[in-house]
């Protein structure tokens, strides 16, 4: 019996007319303080049996908080369903069983459902631990794409918290729905393996919040939209590798993260492409902590690219962001180099990264707060790049000030672009060209900064410039000099 095919288990708290009608021929099971699955004991049923099996659903702990429910044997069931007055509910796997949710069963594919709402502000918690959590949908095995619903009932004064410990796998895309910012959180402390066979499925949240554990997720895609937030934790790891064309996202891209949206990077982040696909895609904010990592590899287009007004803000150290295409940067992106030297093509010693800046947007933000070596900026006609020079930050090193860019798509030097390199802070000896005998005056009349002119290359390859003094100090100067010469009159008078 422990061995049961359950077509559908619906943890509800309300009653089967409000749910979906692919459920309406199916007997109803309630538990409301949990127990042992195969005890009859457990279940409020009618007509009665022992526990959930083929055509049946289930309720669970809609009128007590705290409850569990221990799932003693490896079940098939349909979907998780928790109540409107729900607050707390822990549903324990037995070391070595697998309970699996069958989105067959439900025409929407949503295997969970967090049903609690109303205007209170205690938090709604719903539990998963132990043995192993499978999802899959028989109907369309590997061609689905499942739902985790957490936005059901508007809860907009309270959170809805899905714990997820157990071993955590999916044949099918996965899609993460909450009803508004900060409402719904989903802490997959175990990771996820989410694949069929070989091929690999793709991970998409909206309006939710995903904190990644585990040390060994695989997904195909991830797609973060709609003010979610995507955090890998520190100590863990995610390898987002696509098998075959993207199916969920048009772009095309490995990741893609929304313009009000978040990816926390605390983690080891491995990111691959394949023919015909790019790399990472982020309109929204990036943050790479001090303990986090990226590495990008494949056979597709290997590019980091900031769009509307993106941020990509990295903490971590040297050769910790692996870009083996470039960085592109375009309608007012920024970014943010906290760390020393953390961006480069490869695992070498020098750092040969290439940041592309596109005449798309306006002006465009590199902000240092560290000493750091970029490869070369590869500049379109036409655009603006400001390097703000933050406290930490003695010296900066570039290859080449600006160069052809690989596939000869960004042709022509500073001047040649008509493009335009803005300092703030800048102070002398701080920039470094290795390859100083490239830059022409023309380079050199695109360059500025408040309080300085006339810049030029020293033979130690640093852009300098003139001070020019403050109107104050001018003032001064003149006076100090207008006193000495009525001095001096004075004096040759006697």
């Amino acid at each position: 019996m422990r061995n049961s095919k359950i077509k559908l288990v619906y943890f509800s708290f309300f009653s089967l007319a409000v749910s979906s009608a692919a459920f309406a021929a199916l007997t109803e099971y309630k538990t409301d303080a949990g127990g042992i699955w195969s005890e009859s004991s457990t279940w409020n049923v009618n007509p009665t049996s022992t526990f959930p099996n083929s055509n049946s659903v289930a309720a669970v702990g809609n009128t007590t908080n705290g409850g569990t429910l221990i799932v003693d044997g490896n079940y098939t069931i349909g979907a998780f369903y928790t109540g409107y007055s729900a607050k707390t509910f822990n549903i324990s796997i037995e070391q070595d069983k697998i309970l699996t949710l069958d989105g067959a069963m439900d025409s929407a594919k949503k295997v969970i459902t967090m049903w609690s709402g109303g205007t209170r502000t205690d938090a709604d918690n719903l539990t998963i631990s132990g043995g192993a959590l499978k999802l899959t949908d028989t109907s369309d095995t590997g061609n689905s794409t499942l739902v985790i619903d957490m936005a059901r009932n508007n809860p907009a004064t309270f959170v809805k918290y899905l714990n997820i410990n157990s071993s955590l796998s999916s044949t099918e895309h996965l899609s993460f729905t909450g009803y508004t910012n900060n409402t719904a959180v989903a802490n997959l402390n175990s990771g996820i393996l989410a694949q069929n066979g070989s091929d690999t499925k793709n991970v998409s949240l909206s309006a939710a919040t995903i904190n990644m554990g585990g040390t060994s997720s695989k997904i195909g895609s991830l797609n973060v939209s709609n003010k979610s937030i995507f955090t890998l934790q520190s100590g863990s790891s995610i390898e987002i590798a696509p098998t075959s064309p993207l199916q969920t996202q048009s772009t095309n891209y490995s990741v893609l993260n929304s313009a009000d949206s978040v990816i926390n990077i605390n983690g080891a982040m491995n990111v691959k492409t394949i023919a015909s696909t790019d790399c990472f895609r982020n309109s929204g904010k990036v943050i790479v902590s001090e303990t986090g990592s990226l590495k990008i590899s494949g056979s597709g287009w290997n590019n980091f690219n900031l769009y509307d007004g993106a941020t990509l803000d990295i903490s971590s150290g040297k050769n910790s962001v692996i870009l083996p295409g470039s960085l592109r940067m375009s309608n007012k992106s920024t970014l943010i180099l906290r760390g020393s030297n953390a961006i480069n093509t490869s695992e070498s010693d020098t750092c040969n990264a290439i940041i592309q800046i596109s005449s798309s947007g306006g002006n465009h933000r590199i902000e240092l707060y560290a000493d750091n070596q970029l490869g070369s900026f590869a500049f379109a006609s036409n655009s603006t790049l400001t390097i703000l020079f933050g406290e930490g930050c003695s010296e900066f090193v570039l290859t080449d000030l600006s160069r052809i860019y690989q596939d000869g798509s960004w042709l022509g030097t500073l001047s040649e672009r008509n493009a335009n390199i803005v300092f703030e802070n800048f102070r002398n000896d701080t920039v470094r060209i290795v390859n100083s005998d490239l830059i022409t005056q023309g380079d050199l009349d695109r360059i500025s900064a408040a309080g300085f002119s006339d810049f030029f290359v020293t033979e130690d390859g640093y852009i300098n410039a003139v001070a020019i003094p403050e109107p104050a100090f001018g003032a001064a100067f003149l006076a100090l000099v207008s006193t000495a010469f009525i001095a001096a009159r004075r004096r040759n008078k006697r």
